[in-house]
């Protein structure tokens, strides 16, 4: 939830400084500026940060890229023809009601409190984009700024072009808030490097398809710079939240951005602080308490659901009984240690049964077959692409021992990359085994 309210404030803070570019700069010169910078930095820090590189992982995080930037790009133009106070509330409602709905869908639970959150973060949304003009509305280019009515005239009405437009930024927002909750956990910082060098891509080649100018105003190049590195920093965090957390809170909590974008305006431009920016700051406030307490009983339900599921799926591969035995995992500093012994020590027919599948399934993961614990846990479980991999190259070794009234597997490796694995891997299996396990 922390990482979730850390996105939401370096989004609020790309924004504001995107804002003020392109108060100077044309819309898509800017977003290209940014979309490069973003990956730029990305790619010089993904190789540092451990992941590798998955094919459909990459496929994922571009495809919610260019979501992402076309969502961009509609926002701004929303911004650009009609009243602030509807399009950005409404983009910024819809982008966190997409990735909600489709955590619900694919079975999240959240409690009952965090139900009010939700709600209360609604509303939170919607108080502080309305009265987050400043920064907002110069988000257009400058042609389209001046067909905004100045004070006295009549503001910008709301058209079927403003709701469509707005409709499209939110499910563009949404779609990548999704797509970074369906990358792989092994995969690091590589996803926000696709999704960065897609939208790239496309920003690039409507500017070129333009023949507009690609260079800005030299004293615009450093507030581009840094809207767009705090952009990709916020993609990043998102990306480690919904690693920890659900997407539908990870992306409700996201989607309090526009009160980064409101305090940066009180300090650095001198808005007032009004009634209604307190309203707003209240009901963040109790969406997040809210949320924090209902996300932790929704968590332990769903927790509790998915160790009845995974122990019947693995009742037919394990054949020994989870309630007569229990599973040690060691995460040491060369890999890990994964231990089951029975119980009763007496009970030979559970140890021998224990021995029996151990000794398979070690056999199985020299040779990089780990289909078994993907067909109980899932085959998206953290570490299972990597250890498949590393198996495959002889970049780790595993190996059968026989204890008192049970067996182990010993995984060992040189690489970092594979120890991190094993012990994400072995965090997944205690978290799905529950009471049957205990991990030191």
């Amino acid at each position: 939830m922390f990482l979730a309210l850390v996105s939401a404030a370096t989004y609020g803070t790309a924004d504001f400084f995107g804002g003020l570019a392109t108060r100077r700069a044309r819309v898509f010169v800017v977003v290209l500026t940014t979309q490069a910078c973003g990956l730029a930095a990305v790619a010089l820090a993904a190789p540092f940060l451990g992941g590798i590189w998955l094919g459909r992982d990459a496929l994922i995080a571009a495809a919610g890229g260019l979501g992402g930037v076309l969502g961009l790009l509609c926002f701004y133009r929303s911004l650009a023809i009609g009243p602030m106070s509807i399009a950005a509330p409404f983009s910024a409602v819809l982008s966190a009601l997409v990735p909600l709905t489709t955590g619900i869908a694919l079975g999240e639970r959240p409690g009952a409190a965090a139900w009010v959150g939700i709600v209360l973060a609604f509303v939170a949304v919607v108080l502080f984009s309305r009265h987050a003009d400043t920064p907002a509305e110069p988000d257009a280019p400058p042609d389209a700024l001046d067909e905004v009515p100045r004070t006295g005239a009549a503001r910008p009405s709301l058209t079927a072009n403003v709701l469509v437009l707005s409709t499209l930024a939110g499910l563009g927002f949404g779609s990548f808030f999704v797509a970074l909750d369906k990358v792989s956990d092994d995969s690091g910082l590589w996803p926000i490097v696709s999704a960065r060098a897609a939208s790239a891509m496309v920003v690039a080649i409507v500017v070129f398809a333009t023949r507009a100018p690609a260079a800005l105003p030299r004293d615009v190049i450093p507030i581009a710079v840094i809207a767009g590195v705090f952009d990709t920093l916020a993609n990043v965090f998102v990306l480690l939240a919904n690693r920890y957390g659900e997407l539908s809170i990870v992306s409700v909590l996201a989607s309090l951005y526009p009160a980064g974008t409101v305090i940066l305006a009180l300090a650095f431009l001198h808005e007032r602080f009004t009634r209604t920016h307190l309203g707003a700051s209240l009901a963040a406030l109790a969406a997040v308490v809210s949320i924090a307490f209902g996300s932790s009983t929704g968590a332990d339900a769903t927790a509790s659901e998915r160790q009845r599921e995974v122990a019947a799926r693995g009742a037919p591969v394990m054949g020994f009984d989870l309630d007569r035995t229990t599973h040690h995992f060691d995460a040491t500093d060369f890999g890990g240690i994964q231990t089951v012994v029975a119980n009763d020590p007496d009970d030979t027919a559970q140890i021998d049964l224990v021995r029996a599948h151990l000794q398979h399934e070690a056999a199985r993961f020299a040779g990089g077959d780990f289909s078994d614990p993907g067909q109980i846990h899932g085959n998206d479980m953290p570490g299972l692409a990597v250890l498949e991999a590393a198996a495959a190259d002889n970049g780790i070794e595993v190996e059968y021992e026989v204890v008192e009234h049970g067996a182990r597997i010993n995984y060992r490796s040189d690489e970092p990359i594979v120890i991190g694995a094993i012990h994400l891997w072995f965090a997944a299996q205690v978290h799905d085994h529950g009471t049957h396990v205990e991990m030191d």
